[in-house]
């Protein structure tokens, strides 16, 4: 039987980290008065040292600083934040993840939108601005905020040589799909562009892929040149191609019968675009099937539904006995301490109960009804630390610390005592162990962001 994690005896005591009386006067709204936290925090100490003789534990995590953002990113060094100004453009600011200190600034272009992406292999900043579905992507040095280069679109791949943005052109409908074109990642310049008839796109080129479909056919390209170098017909009517996607050495072809309401997945060679399986399945609640990697197979979910299949051979290993509606998160196999787990969600709501899975067998390890495991930051381009803890936040309105770590054996979660408040229950939350940065929506006004020190030498029980 699966472990039902539901932690309800009393929670340790917080205690307020001593702060400057200028930190304590710093209030603003939206923000836990500290002078009123510092107070009840104070009183519980000396409540606890009347009562029990011995000081109460010191706090296992700590806010480092506020601030606010219209978009947020972070990597292992910085968190960088966009704010919009009226003047037509945008402020990206990268603060020090381990003092809050301002380590530059630099304006882009202003819309209505904006996304971050962070590129390691250059140490580059990516931001990009949309305006009416156009976008914009700047690209800042990352130590200096430097303003490298502008292009239109946004970034679709990233990788050593090219940077692939995905624009569509003027008076071309928001459905179509994109034109792909590729930049040096350095200054911007131009390498190619696909052709505009292709119906969808893909591109991974880190392992120097680049593949497009056009009329049920599959082509590939040279991402050098960006010339058509091999093709195959990947779909017959009524079948009609709604995303492709690189996993390993396979192109992997989703095809959708909407009469029927079948999904079909095709996987191809990735160089000479042979078949090498296909598989149908019920088309989800989305209209969509789409598979990550999940340990050493694929996980996808289909109407409610999730299998792991063998990626050599698309042969299904196991199917899940319980419905599965969202993959909240994922791995390949030996890149994360949790890499042969999958986090799972049954329901519409992404935050409602969450589910760990074992991906050889599809088993439910553990359930998680009061807490939801935050495992890393999605999209920051930074490896996971094999011995980083996994943190966890509790539901709202559920009484106690609201901030946890996941035992080592997966058995329950450790409540965690803070200093200076507690962390919301967001969706937003993401991590860089060891620091813990979480955005909190107030409608008609600025996200605000509460960026949190975990202690590093945390001692978990196991």
């Amino acid at each position: 039987m699966p472990a039902e994690i539901n932690l309800d005896h009393p929670p340790p005591p917080e205690q307020a980290a001593a702060q400057s009386l200028r930190s304590r006067l710093r209030h603003r709204p939206g923000y836990p008065n500290p002078v009123l936290a510092g107070l009840g925090a104070g009183l519980i100490a000396v409540l606890l040292l009347t009562l029990t003789g011995a000081p109460p534990p010191p706090a296992s995590a700590r806010v480092v600083f506020h601030t606010s953002a219209d978009a947020f990113h972070l990597d292992d060094h910085h968190v960088y934040t966009i704010h919009s100004a009226p003047d037509q453009t945008a402020r990206v600011t990268a603060h020090d993840l381990s003092t809050g200190r301002t380590a530059w600034r630099s304006e882009i272009p202003a819309g209505t939108d904006h996304h971050f992406r962070s590129f390691a292999g250059h140490r580059l900043v990516l931001t990009t601005s949309f305006d009416l579905g156009e976008g914009t992507t700047s690209a800042l040095d990352w130590q200096t905020g430097e303003l490298l280069w502008t292009a239109a679109g946004s970034p679709a791949a990233v990788g050593d040589e090219l940077v692939v943005l995905e624009q569509r052109e003027d008076g071309r409908p928001l459905s179509t799909a994109p034109v792909l074109s590729a930049v040096d990642p350095t200054t911007g310049s131009p390498r190619w562009q696909l052709p505009a008839a292709l119906s969808h796109v893909t591109a991974d080129i880190a392992e120097g892929r680049v593949y497009g479909a056009h009329e049920g056919e599959l082509i590939r390209f040279d991402p050098a040149t960006g010339e058509p170098v091999a093709a195959t017909k990947a779909a017959e009517p009524p079948w009609v191609i709604s995303h492709l996607q690189t996993i390993d050495s396979a192109v992997l072809v989703q095809q959708l019968d909407f009469q029927e309401r079948v999904a079909r997945l095709r996987a191809f060679d990735s160089q000479s675009l042979t078949l090498r399986w296909e598989l149908d399945t019920q088309i989800g609640p989305d209209d969509a099937v789409f598979p990550v990697r999940c340990g050493e197979l694929l996980c996808l979910a289909g109407d409610g539904v999730l299998h792991g299949v063998d990626p050599a051979t698309g042969e299904k290993r196991w199917t899940a006995a319980d419905p599965v509606r969202y993959i909240i998160w994922h791995a390949p196999a030996g890149e994360h301490p949790f890499s042969d787990h999958l986090l799972v969600v049954a329901g519409p709501d992404p935050r409602g109960p969450q589910r760990l899975l074992a991906t050889d067998t599809g088993q439910t390890v553990a359930t998680f009804s009061d807490w939801r495991l935050v495992p890393g930051s999605p999209g920051a381009d930074v490896e996971a630390s094999a011995d980083a803890p996994t943190l966890a936040l509790r539901a709202a309105g559920d009484a106690g610390p609201r901030l946890g770590v996941l035992r080592p054996d997966r058995s329950g979660i450790i409540p965690l005592t803070t200093a200076g408040g507690e962390p919301p229950d967001q969706p937003g939350c993401l991590v860089q162990w060891p620091h813990l940065v979480c955005r909190s929506d107030a409608p008609g006004a600025r996200a605000s962001l509460t960026v949190w020190l975990v202690d590093p030498k945390l001692q978990l029980l196991p």
